[in-house]
């Protein structure tokens, strides 16, 4: 059992967000080398998980576009206390950058 755990929706704010989700995961998969400690989980079939060390919230994150609706759902877990706003923070970092999400991971 990890001990933390969230759970957030992103919604997507243009008609076509199936495409647009699909950039925001492939940008992703560019982005994540660039943060000490990151690293993708190879054979996701869903969206990108990426594996965070000890020294970057000693956890996981899943993202992925949802099949019917404009959203992306993020899963955050973490072994140690505030872990997940460790890893939502820098996550947070990268996804300001796309316009059409309505994001909040603070909370």
């Amino acid at each position: 059992m990890p001990a933390e755990s969230k759970e957030f929706r992103i919604k997507i704010k243009t008609p076509d967000f199936k495409a647009y989700g699909n950039k925001v995961i492939n940008d992703l998969q560019i982005f994540v080398p660039q943060i000490d400690g990151w690293s993708i989980v190879p054979n996701n079939h869903e969206g990108i998980r990426v594996s965070c060390n000890s020294e970057s919230g000693n956890g996981w994150f899943l993202l992925r576009l949802s099949l019917h609706d404009p959203v992306m759902a993020l899963n955050a877990k973490s072994n140690q206390p505030c872990g997940t706003s460790m890893i939502t923070a820098d996550l947070h970092s990268f996804l300001k950058g796309y316009s059409d999400l309505e994001i909040d991971l603070m909370k």
